[in-house]
């Protein structure tokens, strides 16, 4: 269903504005499949191993606590240009992949989402007393789980700029094609204290540790495009993941 002029809302109602959402696992809906690709198929291979996630799975409601939310920024204070973009005197160095993809963009949201940190405990407890592969397992759970939410929460995005008659770009996060994770302080500094209940290290890691944070660019002009992995030098990602 798209939004006629008639439908379209005034977007000053969205912006500067923080939506934070909880989660359940049903609405993330994380198959067994998608574990599979993230361990490959030596691991895999067998019915106990498949058994296995699908156990994990089914109990996942006890680890986790899912996050995730938006903030759109104020369009007069944005502005972008190649490999750099600037929000209210803040400069952000993006690089050209990302740049080049959110230059029609009228100003930006930023999103973070999570899936808690009751994966990640439970899997360094295995791993702690030698259960090396099941522990492998809930990690992998816990990654699949956080991108799930940043998904759901993409989605959620691209929804609401509709009724505002504006479209989305993809969504881009620090540490990927270029972009500094340094960067994720300049980031979180633009929302709430605790927005999802994520906070960084000094290093600028997210803690909870499966959780994932960006942006995603909004405007009347820009368009969603394919990821070019094939120019992109991170290999750890999701998208390699699901590519290989």
């Amino acid at each position: 269903m798209t939004s006629t002029d008639g439908d379209i809302k005034p977007i000053n109602e969205l912006i500067n504005q923080s939506f934070e959402y909880e989660l359940s696992t049903d609405e993330i809906k994380i198959e067994r499949e998608s574990i599979e690709s993230w361990l490959g198929e030596r691991i895999t291979g067998s019915p106990e191993i498949k058994l296995l996630i699908e156990q994990t799975l089914n109990d996942l409601a006890n680890y986790t606590k899912i996050r995730c939310g938006f903030k759109v920024l104020d369009p007069k204070l944005f502005s972008i240009s190649r490999g750099k973009m600037n929000y209210s005197g803040l400069d952000f160095k993006l690089e050209k992949i990302i740049s080049s993809r959110l230059m029609k963009s009228e100003t930006i949201a930023i999103f973070t989402a999570t899936a808690g940190d009751g994966l990640e405990s439970e899997a360094k407890r295995l791993m702690s007393k030698g259960d090396l592969l099941e522990g492998y397992i809930f990690d992998s759970i816990g990654s699949e789980t956080a991108e799930g939410a940043a998904a759901w929460i993409e989605k959620k995005i691209d929804s609401m700029a509709l009724e505002y008659g504006w479209k989305t770009t993809s969504r881009y996060s620090p540490g990927y094609c270029g972009w500094s994770v340094k960067e994720q302080h300049k980031l979180f500094s633009l929302l709430p204290e605790g927005f999802c209940g994520i906070t960084l290290t000094k290093s600028a890691l997210m803690y909870p540790i499966k959780s994932v944070s960006g942006i995603i660019g909004l405007g009347k002009e820009v368009m969603k495009e394919d990821y070019q992995c094939s120019v992109c030098d991170y290999t750890d990602c999701f998208r390699h993941h699901k590519l290989r």
